[in-house]
């Protein structure tokens, strides 16, 4: 067992493209940093549509057992594998990425690449990973292809190198090993198994954000456990609402009590001081029931009347089923996406995560992807006629007279 986890770190490779070459090496990993522009990987097709992956049945048992615990994704921990499907993830070049038993499996003899449709910039993943003996995989951080697009520099880590290559052929089945890692600006921190973590600088690229990504050349490999913490949050609540902009004359009441934000009442908005484009937010919030109607709006128009695009707080449901959202469902996109389930129940404390990267938007309740919706449309200032990538304000909504919850934190990182 301790000799398959030394091959596999030996085999670690840290790849920023387009750098000086620079080496930290130890008896039992080395980690590099270097310009070759043949390690990067080819240019990219346009993706190949995921459907039939994402259309695997699945029950609202299996989703609300994925969800996380709420110590957990208020620290902003989300999952990037729901257990079950692919959905939030986009596949390039043609591979046969599939689920098996909670877990993504993937064999072929040519390159295929599996990607978040999300784009982070610094976060911590952490995942388990098992192959079979010559597997080559990478991982790739802030790789930034997509539709159309040629490969720009990306951040990639050879995860299996010469893995299995000294293990018994008596052997059933490898080891399922544990992989972190963690990047933040210009620093990356690798950590296998329980071996000392590696740390290596990353220079500076054009775009520092992107999708992650896996990357099998050739083999079998199987990824399970996905979870990523995006980082660089900052928060947006203090005693006063002084990052807030108020409209008294309109019914909805926003006010600080007892270090949360509890509002309530008739119509209402409160509007972030700052505008923002890209970026995360994290809300932590509680619904005093399950028929609550608010929303987090964002790249608003200033000033104006809740004219951004809905991301939903709504945990009502029909028929006792969590997958027939009553009101567009928490995490949906209102009047463009519902959310596949309602994962947030009745009054109970609840995460909503949002990433807004351009057109693409990800939403993700307690821990787990709800929504995840491309903005096709033409272009438009009010995101309610068209497409809005200018930034704009965030904005809290008070929807009527019913309207009751608290906020305990909302925080927001932007992708620069």
């Amino acid at each position: 067992m301790n000799e398959v986890k030394t091959v596999l770190a030996i085999g670690l490779v840290l790849l920023s493209i387009g750098c000086r070459p620079s080496t930290i090496a130890r008896e039992d990993v080395a980690v590099v940093a270097e310009g070759n522009a043949e390690a990067s990987i080819d240019a990219i097709s346009e993706p190949i549509a995921i459907e039939p992956l994402v259309s695997y049945p699945f029950t609202a048992e299996q989703l609300l057992t994925a969800r996380l615990p709420h110590q957990d994704t208020k620290e902003g921990v989300i999952r990037l594998f729901d257990t079950a499907t692919l959905f939030g993830w986009e596949i390039f070049e043609a591979g046969n990425w599939r689920v098996e038993d909670q877990a993504i499996v993937i064999a072929a003899d040519k390159p295929t690449i599996l990607a978040t449709s999300a784009s982070f910039r610094d976060v911590e993943l952490t995942f388990e990973i098992q192959a079979e003996q010559g597997t080559e995989a990478r991982l790739l951080l802030r790789a930034p292809f997509g539709p159309k697009d040629v490969v720009t520099p990306s951040v990639e880590i050879d995860l299996l190198g010469a893995i299995g290559d000294d293990q018994s052929e008596s052997e059933n089945e490898a080891e399922w090993l544990s992989v972190k890692v963690a990047i933040e600006g210009e620093q990356a921190v690798v950590n296998v198994a329980d071996l000392e973590p590696v740390e290596v600088k990353v220079e500076p690229i054009d775009s520092p954000r992107g999708r992650i990504a896996f990357r099998l050349t050739k083999g079998l490999m199987k990824v399970r456990d996905i979870r990523a913490r995006p980082l660089g949050f900052e928060s947006l609540v203090d005693g006063d609402l002084s990052k807030w902009k108020q409209y008294p004359d309109m019914d909805g009441k926003f006010e600080i009590s007892d270090g949360r934000l509890h509002i309530q009442g008739g119509l209402g908005q409160l509007e972030s001081a700052s505008s923002f484009g890209d970026f995360a937010v994290l809300v932590d919030y509680q619904l005093a029931n399950a028929d609550v109607n608010s929303g987090l709006f964002f790249r608003c128009i200033p000033g104006d009347r809740l004219m951004g695009y809905e991301c939903q707080m709504n945990h009502s449901i029909e028929e006792g089923d969590p997958l027939r959202p009553a009101d567009c469902g928490s995490g949906g996109i209102f009047r463009r996406q519902d959310a596949r389930a309602v994962l947030g129940l009745g009054d109970e404390p609840t995460t909503l995560m949002l990433i807004a990267d351009g057109p693409s938007i990800s939403a993700w309740v307690n821990g787990v992807q709800v929504s995840n919706w491309y903005d096709s449309r033409e272009s438009d200032e009010n995101p309610r006629r068209g497409q809005r990538l200018e930034p704009g304000t965030l904005m809290i909504q008070a929807h009527d007279p019913t309207t009751e919850l608290w906020i305990d934190e909302i925080k927001v990182a932007e992708l620069r």
